[in-house]
């Protein structure tokens, strides 16, 4: 069954990047700068104790920035709320960087690297794949899977975790 999934999967991803999909021209000199926001995160909980809590939402922005149509560096400030067993919360800011290689294909571009990242509680590193349709030259919709490995110092002293984060963003690309 596996072996089955895997197939269609990788069928699924060669006709995307290969047949029916309409044009994006494709300028391999050009500098492309922008503005993203994760409209849902599906966040890792298993970061966080049980006296910690549990994460309603989050979300972030970024500064996509495309060098080539060929490597994108993303910078990503992001914001969530950790509320507790008594309805008490926490707001938590978090840095991350990420580090893509794109491949385009019309208005389809496939992205995979590394995302480095950190709040007051975590450092994470995570390998990460996504994709995002462009309706337009300046607007794209997308999602992006990342596997995290997280080291929890305040939490949980010297733990690491292996988990996963999933999210759809939307981004404005400036002329």
């Amino acid at each position: 069954m596996k072996k089955t999934i895997i197939i269609f999967g990788l069928l699924a991803l060669n006709h995307a990047f290969s047949s029916i999909t309409y044009g994006q021209k494709s300028d391999t000199s050009k500098f492309k700068i922008g503005f993203g926001i994760s409209l849902l995160n599906i966040n890792d909980f298993e970061t966080y104790s049980s006296e910690e809590g549990y994460v309603p939402y989050s979300t972030s922005i970024s500064i996509p920035m495309t060098f080539r149509n060929h490597f994108r560096m993303e910078p990503e400030l992001g914001f969530s709320r950790v509320i507790g067993k008594n309805n008490n919360f926490n707001n938590y800011i978090s840095m991350g960087l990420g580090l893509y290689f794109l491949h385009s294909k019309r208005e389809l571009t496939l992205l995979y690297g590394v995302k480095l990242g950190a709040d007051i509680n975590n450092i994470y590193e995570a390998l990460a794949i996504g994709g995002e349709y462009f309706f337009s030259p300046r607007f794209s919709l997308g999602g992006m899977f990342m596997l995290k490995l997280t080291q929890t110092e305040k939490i949980l002293p010297n733990n690491t975790a292996l988990s996963t984060n999933s999210s759809i963003l939307l981004r404005f690309y400036f002329k």
